[in-house]
């Protein structure tokens, strides 16, 4: 008991030195300072202390919030099917703009070898995958000739091969692709057939493309299970008919009709014919591109009984057609006739109510055309170069005075202009371009245009009424006297005048009174003084 008693008396004692040595510390420290001072470094010290702790929550804080970001990060990834990538050798990635987690992904490689090039490819983060090969080779054993080769691509929604040579294309290669809403295989040269069965794995597509692939026909019935398909490009290949393997005529329990295309690009292939039920399984068409085929014939009935009529935009240029069907579909706007074997107006253009722009260059028409009236009030473009007219066609155009703003008369025989012949044409203004499918309607922007005829002569009143014409083209014609107020209904409008190769040898004094006009060109006269 004593013991224990001595114990703790000494652990008293103990203590008690300590807390006198604490305290003669601070009354040592203390006393360094003056008395003055001592108050205020004490205020000073705590400031500091205060200082350092808000730093260590700070620290803390940071801490943190690193620790949350972390686990945010693990957990996107744990949650997140797109994996880290990097971008494939000979591509270049770029995030989508709309979904920035996908990539839009562009490859340059020599060919398409074997499937191996998609094994180090970001599957499930593509969006879209844009291929070209740049060696001209035709490879057997080529990733398009293999069932699945996309297999893991579950979130591609357009793919596009571009100048890539092969001769097969498997049936089950785009197997796998739920997303798949573009296809474009351009410029395989050699293909020629499809597999009977390989649009069963495209149900899903909205645009198809596969131009310039040496194909001559399209499996039975097979493009029937397209039925969302809206845009369907097959231009440069070697196709006979427009019915793409669809078996006609179709029993009525089992009809085949892609109800949303709207859009046919059959462009430069061998089609001959357009028989009577080839346009049936197309009803909601809107524009049909057959420039440059082999047609000699439309059958009658080919556009009767209801078949395409939505139909707007019809382009049958570069063929070797010289008649139409007596009935066309009523709400065609835009119609392309250039560069066929053409030489009396077909009844069922002049007939169409609506037609807006049409294209008549390059046939044969002569000025029996101004003996019949387009019955359209709507009419804003006209070309009718390149053919054998000696006048203006005005009667032809009579209905169209007030709505036509371009007028196209460019490599006829018109060797004069009468006054006031066209001064019922008031809206002839600055034309703008407008296309059909891939090409335009006109080359260039015109608005009265009779360059390449034979004019010798420009009179006094020669384009009264045209207080709106702002670009004249008379090049190329055997103009020798322009009248000093020629222009003159043309002076507050026109702002380009060409009057080049031609035979003139003085400088109009007309030309003077075009008061807006920033462009003349008068190269390739005979002019020798001008007007001071």
């Amino acid at each position: 008991m004593s013991t224990k008693l001595e114990q703790q008396f000494n652990n008293n004692i103990v203590e008690e030195e300590r807390a006198n040595n604490r305290n003669n510390l601070f009354k040592k420290f203390k006393s360094s300072f003056p008395p003055k001072l001592q108050k205020q470094n004490l205020i000073f010290i705590l400031f500091i202390y205060l200082i350092f702790l808000a730093q260590l929550i700070s620290c803390y804080s940071l801490t943190v919030n690193r620790r949350h970001l972390r686990r945010a990060i693990e957990y996107q990834q744990n949650n997140n099917p797109i994996p880290r990538y990097q971008c494939p050798n000979g591509c270049r990635c770029v995030p989508d703009n709309k979904v920035n987690h996908l990539l839009s992904i562009t490859c340059h490689w020599p060919y398409l070898k074997n499937s191996r090039i998609f094994n180090n490819f970001p599957k499930n983060g593509t969006k879209s995958l844009n291929i070209f090969c740049e060696k001209e080779e035709y490879i057997e054993d080529n990733i398009l000739a293999i069932d699945g080769n996309f297999f893991g691509f579950d979130e591609l929604r357009e793919l596009k091969i571009n100048n890539c040579r092969f001769t097969q294309l498997s049936a089950g290669v785009f197997e796998g692709l739920p997303k798949l809403r573009s296809l474009s295989i351009i410029g395989a040269k050699s293909l020629q057939r499809l597999e009977e069965d390989f649009f069963l794995r495209l149900t899903k597509l909205e645009s198809l493309i596969l131009s310039d692939s040496g194909l001559r026909e399209f499996p039975l019935d097979g493009i029937c299970s397209l039925q969302k398909l809206q845009v369907l490009d097959l231009s440069k290949n070697l196709l006979t008919s427009v019915r793409l393997g669809i078996f006609l005529p179709r029993p009525v329990h089992h009809p085949c009709q892609l109800i949303n295309l709207i859009v046919l690009n059959i462009a430069e292939n061998s089609i001959q014919i357009i028989s009577e039920q080839d346009l049936l399984p197309f009803p909601a068409l809107r524009l049909l591109n057959l420039f440059n085929n082999k047609l000699i014939e439309i059958e009658s009935d080919a556009f009767q009984s209801g078949q395409v009529p939505q139909l707007q935009t019809l382009d049958l240029s570069s063929n070797q057609l010289n008649n139409l069907p007596k009935r066309l579909p009523e709400g065609l706007l835009h119609v392309d006739m250039s560069n066929n074997r053409f030489q009396l107006i077909p009844e069922s253009i002049v007939e169409l109510p609506g037609l807006v722009g049409v294209n008549l260059s390059g046939n044969s028409f002569n000025d029996e055309i101004d003996k019949i009236t387009l019955k359209s009030s709507k009419l804003e473009q006209l070309d009718i170069s390149w053919n054998k007219l000696h006048n203006l066609p005005i009667q032809f155009l009579s209905q169209s005075t007030n709505s036509l703003t371009a007028l196209k008369l460019s490599g006829n025989l018109i060797k004069k202009l009468y006054s006031n012949q066209m001064q019922n044409f008031t809206s002839l203004k600055e034309a703008s371009l407008f296309n059909f499918g891939a090409r335009l309607f006109w080359r260039a922007s015109v608005n009265l245009d009779l360059s390449s005829n034979k004019l010798t002569s420009l009179n006094i009143r020669t384009f009264e009424g045209l207080d709106k014409l702002e670009r004249l083209l008379l090049f190329n014609n055997s103009i020798q006297n322009i009248h000093e107020e020629a222009f003159q209904e043309l002076k507050n409008s026109l702002e380009y005048l060409n009057i080049s190769h031609n035979l003139i040898t003085k400088l109009p004094a007309a030309i003077g009174r075009l008061s807006r006009v920033e462009t003349v060109d008068l190269s390739n006269n005979k002019i020798s003084w001008v007007f001071i």
